[in-house]
Parts: C-alpha cells; structure tokens; sequence
C-alpha cells in the first residue's frame, strides 16, 4: 500500500522532463524578451531621446533660476556708478546711461602765441559775457525741482517737507550746476546786481559764495574722477599748459534731464535757490 502511495505521489520521469522542458521555455522566453527590448535600436534611441530632453529642460530651468537670482540681486543690491547708488534717488536711476564724452573749454597757446580758450562748436555757449541767451541757456541746464510721491519721498534721508500734497527734492548734480551759475553771476555781478541784495528770505551773498564753494568741492572730491589730466610742452610760452580736452566716462546729462522732464510739476529754480 505505501508503495502505491509512493508511486503515486512521486512525479514520473516524463513529468519532470516535461516540466523541467516547460521552466526551460519560460525562463528563455523571459530571458529572451530582455534581452530583446535592451538591444533594440529604436528602444535605445527612444530612451536617449527622453535622457536628452531631460538634460535640455533641467539645464534651460537652472539657466532662468540663475537669471533670475542674478536680476534681483542686481535690482536689490546694485551700488555703484552704471546703475545707480543706495543713496542717490532711486526713481531717477533708471535714466542712467554711460557714454564717451570729450571735455572742452581747455587752454591752448594758438599760433599767434595767444592764449585762447577752446569751445565745443556744436554745444551751447554757458561763458562769456552774459547774455539773455546764456541766461537761458543756464536755465536749462539748471532745471528744476523733481516732485516726489509720499512713497517715495519716504525712502529719501532726512525727510521732505510736503507742499500741496508734493514732495520736492532737487538731484545733487542741478543743485551743483545752480551754485557754479552762481558764482558765474559773482564774476559778472555788473550784470547781476540782483545778488548782493540783503532779504531776510535769503542767504546773505558771502554766506552763499562759501555754501556753493564748499558744496562743489565736496561733490568734486566725492565723484574723484580719475581720467589723466597731461601737461603739454607749450614752446612759445615756455611753459607747461594742461590738456584738459580730454575723453571722460560720464553719466549722459541729457538723459536725465529729459527723465526729469518727464516728471509733472517740476519747474525752474535757477534763481530761487
């Protein structure tokens, strides 16, 4: 009886060669099918495909990140001469641009052995003898006050006094140019008798000679422009002469007085300073 039993339960030779046969085939057959779709060119190329794509979006996505960042930073933490200081006003800093421009107004021996004072041609005239047209001229180039919002005004050192609802402040490089228009008028104060009249509204006149003095020596010291001023040999005076007619790096004046400009509600302060 248990021989039976045994018989029974214990897999015939044919069987086990048959299943044996069958795992065989099962196992090939996946073995097989690996080994296929990893050879397979196009499943290859498809996968470089997706790997590349992969590389070219991550690399575009940590390009504008880095842009980004870089652009705030820029924005947040800018500070120096091309794009404006943490201490100039900051709404005018976007009319900063940087160009070449050669000085005039040097003095050279001609060949009369003169000396004689060399002027743009093409600007306009700010020396000589005054005229309404050089009034006009100063005028200009003097500007005037710049209206502020109260926002803005609040960012601004010291604080600004309203007026209807207006906040003035006037850019450090007008103010400048009022101040040397000023000791200009001093030169010629024939013509000018206006500024040695005594107002208790106003300075006294030495008291604003020294203010615009001081004022323009620091600005002077402060901007501490380094281009090379070179001594030149001037034969018939036997004597040195300085080159003063030189290429500078500057800030374009124009663009920020049309920036200005474009401000409502500023308006002349040549002689109310």
């Amino acid at each position: 009886m248990f021989r039976a039993l045994y018989e029974k339960a214990r897999p015939s030779k044919d069987g086990l060669e048959t299943n044996s046969s069958q795992g065989d085939s099962e196992t090939e057959g996946f073995l097989s099918s690996r080994d296929t779709s990893t050879t397979d060119p196009d499943w290859v190329t498809r996968s470089w495909n997706s790997a590349l794509l992969w590389r070219i979006t991550t690399g575009f996505l940590a390009f504008a990140l880095f842009i980004s960042i870089f652009e705030g930073w820029k924005i947040g933490f800018r500070n120096d001469y091309e794009t404006g200081f943490r201490t100039e006003l900051q709404p005018a800093t976007s009319a900063i641009k940087i160009h070449k421009k050669k000085f005039w107004g040097g003095i050279i021996v001609n060949d009369t052995n003169q000396f004689e004072v060399i002027l743009d041609p093409n600007d306009k005239r700010y020396t000589g003898h005054p005229t309404p047209q050089l009034d006009e001229n100063w005028d200009i180039l003097v500007g005037g006050y710049v209206p502020l919002t109260r926002q803005e005004a609040a960012d601004i050192e010291g604080g600004v006094s309203g007026d209807d609802g207006k906040f003035n402040v006037v850019p450090t490089v007008r103010h400048n140019l009022h101040c040397l228009n000023y000791l200009r008028k001093v030169a010629y104060d024939k013509w000018y008798p206006v500024i040695h009249e005594e107002r208790d509204n106003i300075p006294l006149f030495t008291q604003h000679v020294d203010h615009c003095v001081e004022t323009l020596r620091q600005s002077l010291q402060c901007s501490a422009d380094l281009t090379p001023v070179p001594h030149m040999w001037a034969e018939g005076k036997q004597m040195f002469i300085a080159n003063t007619m030189l290429e500078h790096t500057c800030r374009d004046y124009q663009a920020i007085m049309d920036w200005q400009d474009s401000r409502e509600g500023s308006w002349t302060i040549a002689d109310n300073h």
